[in-house]
């Protein structure tokens, strides 16, 4: 450590050593010219060092400090299955998880308005976690709405894939759009940017290159509600009519 003999001047002298401990409290970086191991002369401070970051133990802040965080407001805290995401990860270590979401689009409301609804259902406990967002987006119709539901998903996998070190895991992932479920299914190099939707196939194929496990990509047919009673119905199909409603 060291002092100046005055003010204005910018030599300063050395009065005694310390060595670094986690308890030393750190100035700026500076540089400096040195005569001696005495004595030097200052030049010029730099910026400060920067600060470590914050520990994250809670999963929906990992997900948060990501970005797009309007993708999961819809997300009622009511829901039990929102505190402790565990069950979703041990679900995917199992291969136990139906993944299911659902858009709508209706030309008659805002023409820049679509909705999306979600849900993560466990085969074996019953256990589920549902959600709703929408977009504003002069892009907005029907494809798009359903890509941003496939793209939300894949980014929620990848999400509790990373945070519960979850590896080699397996799901089944179902939509009513032949089109966008198989785009997403899909490990591109590049996306060219006129494409249609090429925002979210981009981030889509941002997500895939991380993986550590896969989607098993399944085709359901919607709103199949209309001419089955309830109890007719399949899981899955059940499970988009449950979808169709969070959208709307």
């Amino acid at each position: 450590m060291g002092h100046r003999r005055t003010r204005t001047t910018r030599m300063y002298h050395l009065v005694r050593e310390e060595a670094l401990s986690p308890a030393t409290q750190l100035g700026s970086p500076t540089s400096i010219s040195g005569f001696s191991n005495q004595q030097v002369v200052k030049l010029k401070e730099g910026p400060a060092f920067p600060q470590a970051p914050e520990k994250i133990s809670n999963f929906w802040e990992f997900l948060h400090s990501w970005g797009g965080n309007w993708m999961w407001e819809g997300i009622d805290n009511d829901q039990d299955t929102k505190s402790d995401m565990t069950w979703i990860a041990e679900g995917m270590t199992h291969n136990l998880l139906i993944w299911v979401t659902d858009g709508s689009y209706d030309r008659k409301k805002p023409r820049d308005l679509s909705g999306v609804g979600w849900i993560i259902f466990c085969t074996r406990t019953g256990l589920r976690l549902m959600g709703t967002f929408w977009e504003k987006s002069t892009g907005a119709n029907s494809y798009r709405t359903e890509m941003l539901g496939l793209c939300a998903l894949h980014l929620l996998a990848q999400a509790v894939a990373e945070f519960y070190k979850v590896d080699k895991w397996a799901a089944i992932l179902c939509c009513d759009n032949k089109r966008a479920l198989k785009l997403s299914s899909h490990h591109r190099r590049r996306i060219r940017p006129s494409a249609k939707c090429a925002d979210i196939r981009q981030n889509l194929r941002a997500i895939k290159q991380s993986f550590t496990g896969n989607f098993k990509y399944i085709l359901v047919y919607g709103h199949m509600d209309r001419y089955l009673v309830w109890d007719q119905l399949t899981l899955i199909q059940q499970l988009n009519c449950v979808c169709d409603t969070l959208a709307k």
